[in-house]
C-alpha cells in the first residue's frame, strides 16, 4: 500500500504540472463523501465552495481507523469478537483547508491543491493485561477472554494536506480521486481516496465554432 501511495503522488504531481490549465469560472458549492485506504480505512463527509477566482475552501469531518499496533498476538476476542474485530486505532477530526483551483481546457476535469488545519481525536487500546477472574471469566461476548485493556483518549491539532483531482462529467454529480496526510502529534494516517461529488459542479461548456 505504501508503494500505491508513492506510486498515486507522483502521477498527482505529473499530471498537475502537464496539464494546460486556466482559472475556473463562476461560485461553486458542493458535498463531498469520500472513502479511502492506505495505512488507515478512512471514510469522510465534506463542503466546498469554490470561488470565480479559483480559490477553495472545504470544511470536512473525517473516521480514520486500523488495527491497534499495541495488540499482542495472542490476543482473542470474545464469543462474538470475530464479528466486531479486535479494538483499533481511531482518529476522528474536523478541519478547515484553503486550496488553489485549476481547470483543464476541457472544463471536465479540475486540480484542487488544498491544505488545511484539523481539531480532533485519537483513541487507542493501551496497557493490556490478564482479566480479573469472573464467574462470567471463559464466556466474554464482546471483550478478550484473555486480556484486560483501558482506552486511552488524546485530543490534538494537526496539518492536513489533500489535493485532489475531480471529474466533474455532468453539472451537478462527479467524481473525485485524492491523496489525503493527516499530519499530528500521535499518529500520521495516508491514504488514497474516492469521493462522490453532488452539487455546483460547473457551469455550462460552450462549444467553440
Amino acid at each position: 500500500m505504501k508503494k500505491l501511495t508513492l506510486f498515486t503522488i507522483h502521477a498527482l504531481i505529473g499530471l498537475t504540472l502537464c496539464a494546460q490549465l486556466q482559472k475556473p469560472l463562476g461560485d461553486r458549492l458542493y458535498l463531498k463523501e469520500t472513502i479511502g485506504s492506505g495505512t488507515h480505512f478512512n471514510a469522510g463527509f465534506s463542503i466546498h465552495f469554490i470561488s470565480k477566482d479559483g480559490y477553495s475552501v472545504a470544511v470536512q469531518g473525517v473516521y480514520e481507523t486500523k488495527e491497534a499496533h499495541t495488540l499482542p498476538k495472542d490476543y482473542k476476542g470474545g464469543t462474538f469478537g470475530g464479528i466486531f474485530g479486535p479494538p483499533s486505532t481511531t482518529l476522528i477530526t474536523g478541519g478547515v483547508l484553503l486550496g488553489r483551483v485549476r481547470d483543464t481546457k476541457s472544463k471536465l476535469i479540475r486540480f484542487d491543491l488544498r491544505a488545511g488545519i484539523n481539531y480532533g481525536y485519537i483513541t487507542r487500546p493501551v496497557k493490556f493485561r490478564p482479566p480479573e477472574p469472573s464467574p462470567s471469566y471463559g464466556f466474554k461476548l464482546f471483550s478478550s477472554p484473555n486480556y484486560d485493556y483501558d482506552m486511552e483518549k488524546k485530543w490534538f491539532v494537526g496539518i492536513v494536506i489533500n489535493p485532489t483531482i475531480d471529474f466533474t462529467f455532468t453539472r451537478y454529480i462527479g467524481l473525485s480521486l485524492g491523496l489525503r496526510a493527516n499530519i499530528n502529534p500521535q499518529e500520521i494516517p495516508l491514504t488514497v481516496e474516492v469521493g462522490f461529488l453532488i452539487g455546483n459542479l460547473r457551469g455550462k461548456i460552450r462549444k467553440s465554432k
